[in-house]
């Protein structure tokens, strides 16, 4: 600015009302000049431009921040019009505004903050803000305006609005909605999704707590209030419930909050969102009420299935060791018995996929010795790999070689894998098993067989639910569910499954499992050593409580070669109760599906009674799937048989338990 001493534009030399003419004018010596240029100082020294304008719109003062913003040099200013800074249609505006304060005395800026655009000498525009003050100089007005670049701030502002719309949408999509309690009277701000969550208008609903516990569901209002009392000492809490909209409708939200301490140390503040669920409650209701039919389902095709196949299986193992058939009356049994093998284990398989599918299965992992899981697995398959005169060979003793998996269902992968490769082997062909540690922590378990092997283009199809790549139209029976489920298993266990073939030279299948950190050391026996259970049954009474008249023909004849073993048939649970009290049995067989008193309800009179409660009871029931068999076992069975039965099982099961309450 131009002072005492300074540069003096000549418009200040014609014009005594000038500030620095003025002041040209009227200094009054060295003690004022030093004040002005102490004032010069300071206003040249701050970051915001400063302007003088007299009536006319000239300018007559400015700071060095005022070239700086603009790029404009001093002299290219002073006593240039203001407009020279301003966009086109401004300029003209403030001359206006000039000329009607003069007249009026109208005051429309003057002493406010205002934002405006302004245009530097390269002709950009840039965002203003600016505070105009009046000041007088003689009888002159004059007027100071205080500049300040806002560029930087006004990105701010656009990319948080940009934030906010972005914010705005997401919770749109999201159905989400945000809310704050910030002060002691109850009022909460939400957002205005929470008032579409709520069904709510903004001008006309004020968000209280108190109107908020209106609006949730009567049955789930206690529950939220416990869950928001102790969040009030935890300081969160996270909650689905029900809320009631103005219309009638009923909807779940989702609420998370967290609770701030406010200036006593008391916990007043609090923030939180909520969200509609409502779509994915009931996406998730409807997903568990499909599983469950599915589970009801499968659970009753497996007991329609399994007691026609108690009878087909059943009298095919009685008739198995009727000494009286001839080879060929044999053969055939063996037939019958073998085709209710296999569609049993497809029922099996089904379960098997239905339960890894819903995630109900369960794995128990351990450490594993290879050596006892070959001579297992071994054992079954080697008497299947004899009749079609196929070696198996296993390379190498893995006696020193443990893996981490579930030992049950390890067995069950590696008998699939042993079963495939006998199935699709040549006749007299070879089957090679090997277990070798990888250099990173797994253990490779490889099947090789010498069958046709597999077309590379079917190798991905493999893997498929009942794709048997062909072989459906063969002799040779299968599924086409094992690889699904033992590839299942496997990665449940925490592993990998693949397959290497050729064809015209065999096929490999491989699994990976982590291998375990030290090896068992466990007994391992013989491949194929099994015991014998042909000793005779103890003397004794048996109750066989079942209302399927081929069912109790069956166990009939599968006692009937045991004549010290006394057989009491009841055909419903009244009747077996009945004879339960009069004849005190060693063992009770109890089927549970039975037309009015079931199984399960017979039972808890069994247990009821002090003369039956320690008689051993065994369930005989086609109610096979895993919820049967663990509520079975729950309510008090001593032990929980399948149909269809294996006369084997059935006669060990007996065997222990027979005599036990003769002395009753």
């Amino acid at each position: 600015m131009s002072f005492p001493g300074d540069h003096v534009h000549p418009h200040a030399q014609r014009h005594p009302s000038h500030p620095s003419g003025a002041l040209q004018q009227g200094g009054q010596g060295t003690g004022f000049e030093h004040t002005l240029r102490f004032y010069k100082n300071i206003v040249d020294s701050v970051v915001s431009g400063v302007v003088v304008i007299d009536r006319q719109g000239e300018i007559v003062e400015l700071n060095p921040a005022m070239q700086r913003i603009f790029g404009y040099a001093q002299e290219e200013l002073l006593g240039a019009n203001i407009s020279i800074l301003m966009p086109e249609t401004h300029g003209r505006n403030h001359d206006n505004y000039l000329r009607r304060y003069a007249e009026t005395g109208k005051n429309r800026i003057i002493g406010r903050s205002l934002e405006l655009s302004g245009k530097r000498k390269d002709g950009t525009v840039l965002p203003l803000e600016i505070t105009v003050t009046e000041i007088r100089i003689g009888d002159d007005p004059h007027f100071v305006g205080v500049l300040r670049d806002i560029t930087e701030r006004k990105e701010v502002e656009r990319t948080l609005q940009k934030e906010r719309g972005l914010l705005r949408q997401a919770q749109e999509i999201a159905r989400l909605g945000n809310w704050e309690i910030a002060g002691t009277d109850g009022s909460i701000h939400w957002s205005p999704m929470v008032y579409e969550i709520f069904g709510q208008d903004p001008a006309v609903f004020r968000p209280t707590i108190a109107n908020f516990y209106d609006m949730v569901h009567p049955d789930d209002l206690d529950a939220l209030k416990r869950h928001i009392a102790t969040a009030r000492e935890t300081g969160t809490y996270d909650m689905v419930h029900r809320i009631v909209r103005p219309d009638g409708a009923v909807r779940h939200v989702h609420e998370r909050a967290r609770f701030e301490p406010g200036p006593d140390g008391a916990s007043r503040f609090a923030v939180g969102i909520v969200q509609d669920v409502t779509d994915m409650v009931q996406a998730k209701e409807q997903a568990e009420a499909a599983s469950r039919a599915k589970s009801d389902f499968l659970s009753s095709m497996s007991h329609e299935l399994r007691t026609p196949l108690n009878a087909i299986m059943g009298f095919a193992q009685v008739l198995e060791i009727d000494e009286g058939l001839s080879e060929d009356q044999l053969d055939s049994v063996r037939t019958i018995r073998r085709s209710g093998q296999h569609l049993l284990q497809l029922i099996n398989e089904i379960l098997d996929l239905a339960r890894i599918e819903s995630g109900r299965i369960e794995l128990s992992i351990e450490d594993v010795g290879l050596a006892e899981l070959f001579a297992e697995s071994g054992g079954l398959v080697t008497p299947l790999a004899a009749n079609r005169d196929i070696a198996v060979q296993f390379a190498r003793k893995p006696s020193a070689i443990a893996v981490r998996g579930d030992r049950t269902r390890l067995n069950q992968v590696l008998v699939n894998l042993l079963s495939n490769a006998v199935k699709y082997n040549r006749q007299s062909g070879s089957i090679v098993v090997t277990a070798l540690p990888r250099g990173d922590g797994m253990v490779r378990i490889s099947v090789a067989d010498t069958g046709n092997g597999i077309p590379s283009e079917k190798l991905d199809q493999l893997f498929t639910p009942f794709n048997r790549l062909g072989a459906e139209n063969s002799e040779i029976e299968g599924t086409g569910i094992g690889l699904v489920i033992a590839k299942r298993l496997i990665e449940g266990m925490g592993g990998h499954i693949g397959v290497d073939s050729r064809v015209g030279a065999g096929t490999t299948f491989w699994v990976e499992l982590p291998m375990a950190e030290k090896p068992l050391q466990k007994p391992v026996p013989a491949a194929g050593e099994k015991q014998r259970h042909n000793r005779a049954l103890s003397a004794g009474t048996v109750l066989y409580i079942e209302d399927n008249p081929a069912n109790l023909k069956l166990v009939r004849q599968a006692l009937a070669k045991h004549p010290q073993v006394t057989l009491l048939e009841a055909y419903h649970g009244a009747l077996g109760l009945d004879l339960a009290q009069v004849h005190l049995p060693d063992v009770i067989l109890l089927d549970i599906n039975m037309p009015g008193m079931n199984g399960l309800e017979v039972l808890a009179r069994l247990k009821a009674d002090p003369a039956t409660r320690e008689i051993p009871v065994l369930a005989l029931s086609a109610a096979a799937m895993e919820k049967d068999v663990e509520r079975g076992k729950g309510a008090g069975f001593e032990e929980y048989l399948t149909k269809p039965i294996d006369i084997r099982l059935l006669l060990e099961a007996l065997n222990g338990r027979l005599g036990r309450n003769r002395s009753v």
